[in-house]
């Protein structure tokens, strides 16, 4: 088992900024992270933790959290490939701090993210997660009661396979307990994914809607909380949030689908940034815009319950003299 203490050269802008994190001391890179909110005082441990990171300079994690990269089962008569570790850390992506899985290979691995810290068996989790890329696997999802880094429940979307599983992983396989299939995605969306566990009720919701659900009690003690990514699948989550039901942590409701990012090419400046931004902005359902000239793109924020789709914010800029296009 690995940590990304290990930096993969490929990876040489990250190093510096790992370095200098390695530097100070672990109070110091305590301070530094959006420190979770209790949300019952008389808790031993938080009962509502939100994870943000809108503090945190880009680079490694701070140490609440570890990383890992399990073997996974090998077929019969097959060895286990030999790979670097995926590199987690915070990067600002779409004006946007967020936590970002790049995998270094393709070899069949679980690339894993893990709070250190036990929480309830009752308990809530949702995080925003947009696919970057991968041509083995895409997407993610969220580890719970977790016993250790083979022996979990998951949560995933892939959109490469357009599903989304509620798995029981034994041992580092994963047994299948419900699905949904077909369910579109379009490059550069992001959605919410949102789990409950309640006693032997599993239950998994993708943008707001109830798709998967499940008893099973394999597992029914406190465990570890973490985020997942799969072979080659470069992913980005973002407000992270874990309320622990067994400590009195509120109820979090599944949200929907909040934000999508499209390509606009031609602008050159903060005027051609205000302008995308304002077109879009007259669109019902978009609460917020913000354009990057530097980036070439421009993420939309929608209202709750908004069904806009990126092609339609795309058509929204036909008129201008900017080229819009759904994010590669």
């Amino acid at each position: 088992m690995q940590s990304s203490n290990v930096i993969a050269p490929l990876h040489a802008p990250l190093v510096a900024a790992y370095l200098a994190a390695c530097a100070s001391c672990s109070l110091t890179a305590k301070a530094q992270y959006d420190d979770p909110i209790p949300a019952a005082a008389n808790s031993p441990k938080p009962a509502l933790m939100e994870f943000g990171f809108e503090k945190t300079p880009d680079g490694p994690l701070p140490g609440a959290w570890r990383s890992s990269s399990p073997r996974i089962k090998p077929a019969d008569g097959q060895r286990p490939q030999p790979r670097d570790p995926a590199i987690w850390a915070i990067q600002t992506l779409d004006k946007a701090k967020q936590v970002v899985c790049r995998p270094a290979s393709p070899a069949a691995d679980f690339n894993q993210l893990i709070l250190d810290q036990g929480v309830g068996p009752d308990v809530d989790v949702t995080v925003n997660i947009t696919p970057l890329s991968g041509s083995t696997d895409q997407g993610g999802g969220i580890m719970f009661r977790m016993v250790d880094e083979r022996n979990f429940y998951l949560l995933r979307y892939n959109p490469l396979k357009k599903d989304l599983r509620l798995y029981r992983v034994v041992d580092g396989a994963g047994e299948k307990l419900a699905a949904a299939e077909n369910i579109e995605h379009t490059p550069g969306t992001t959605h919410s994914l949102s789990v409950r566990a309640r006693g032997a009720a599993l239950t998994g919701w993708m943008d707001g809607e109830e798709l998967v659900s499940a008893s099973d009690d394999r597992y029914t003690k406190s465990g570890s909380v973490g985020l997942w990514t799969k072979s080659d699948a470069a992913t980005a989550f973002r407000a992270l949030r874990i309320s622990d039901r067994s400590q009195g942590g509120p109820e979090i409701a599944a949200s929907k689908q909040s934000q999508i990012t499209i390509t606009v090419e031609g602008m050159s400046c903060a005027v051609c940034e205000g302008t995308v931004a304002n077109t879009l902005k007259k669109l019902k359902g978009v609460k917020t815009a913000t354009a990057s000239h530097e980036d070439n793109t421009c993420t939309v924020e929608l209202e709750s319950g908004s069904s806009l789709t990126a092609e339609q914010l795309v058509k929204a800029l036909a008129s201008t003299k900017y080229k819009a296009s759904i994010k590669k």
